[in-house]
């Protein structure tokens, strides 16, 4: 986890099998929970409350990037 310049940047890695998770179709959210698919929100989720995503597989490792803008405030000394 990083805050700079006023963007956090959260990335997370492993070394399971590749798998891209932005690489799927996002789901459909309009039909009552109790009837859609499972799996999807997640990626869902993320992808909608972030403002730059990204997926790299290097070396056999996984790694998701998630970077958000914040407001940070001034600090006064």
């Amino acid at each position: 986890v990083r805050l700079r310049d006023g963007r956090l940047t959260v990335t997370t890695s492993d070394d399971g099998k590749p798998f891209n998770p932005l690489a799927r179709a996002a789901p459909g959210t309009s039909l009552p929970l109790q009837d859609r698919k499972v799996g999807g929100i997640g990626i869902h989720l993320a992808r909608s409350m972030t403002d730059d995503i990204r997926y790299e597989h290097h070396t056999d490792q996984n790694t998701l990037t998630l970077i958000i803008g914040v407001d940070v405030p001034n600090e006064r000394s």
